[in-house]
């Protein structure tokens, strides 16, 4: 599962403080993500099991909220937002793409990126694991009363796709919901596909 891809940056930090509604839209779009050291997204986390039915939570499994919040540091006269010194993975937003940098490594990749294309499709290769990205920023698409656009990673092992994740994406304001779609293994040798997880933004705070 790409765990590695959502949410390495993800952590479970709570915050105090005054927040936005996530159905507020009155941001604008200097940046694809608006990364800064003071700003927040909170999201909620929704897990359903191969049959597409949502699995319930209970007192001793309370619903998830994972919060995403970012230091800086510094790289080659760059600056990438991070979860240090947690997490590996920094990210670096312009109005038109999301890069990512694994910060060990000193590697860069496209993260989001927009097009002024109907489609644009990106295999990026890794040591041990290869991804497609297909953007498809034309299309508008609504996602909890935001018009939003989209980007779909694809994981790729031996070939055979095993996961792949919709990101939806308001530009200026940020990831507004992901949802990963995991393969389902048929005793007949055929595969499937279904959501199995749900990651939605419930409340945030940009600058």
């Amino acid at each position: 599962m790409k765990q590695f891809f959502l949410f390495i940056f993800l952590s479970c930090i709570i915050i105090i403080g005054c927040t936005k509604s996530a159905k507020t839209d009155n941001v604008q779009a200097t940046q694809l993500i608006p990364f800064s050291v003071n700003n927040y997204w909170v999201y909620t986390t929704e897990d359903y099991d191969t049959s597409g039915n949502l699995i319930p939570f209970s007192p001793s499994k309370p619903i998830l909220q994972d919060t995403l919040i970012y230091s800086d540091t510094v790289i080659n006269d760059t600056t990438w937002y991070t979860n240090l010194p947690g997490d590996s993975l920094g990210l670096m937003s312009t109005t038109n793409a999301v890069y990512g940098n694994f910060l060990s490594e000193n590697t860069s990749h496209i993260y989001l990126k927009s097009t002024d294309e109907d489609s644009e499709t990106i295999y990026q290769n890794f040591t041990d694991w290869q991804y497609g990205k297909l953007v498809a920023f034309n299309k508008i698409y609504n996602k909890n009363g935001y018009d939003v656009i989209k980007n779909v990673d694809t994981l790729v092992d031996r070939n055979s796709v095993y996961e792949y994740d919709e990101y939806y994406v308001k530009p200026g304001l940020g990831i507004v919901e992901i949802d990963y779609y995991w393969v389902n293994y048929h005793t007949d040798g055929s595969t499937s596909f279904s959501l199995r997880r749900k990651k939605t933004l419930k409340s945030y705070s940009v600058h």
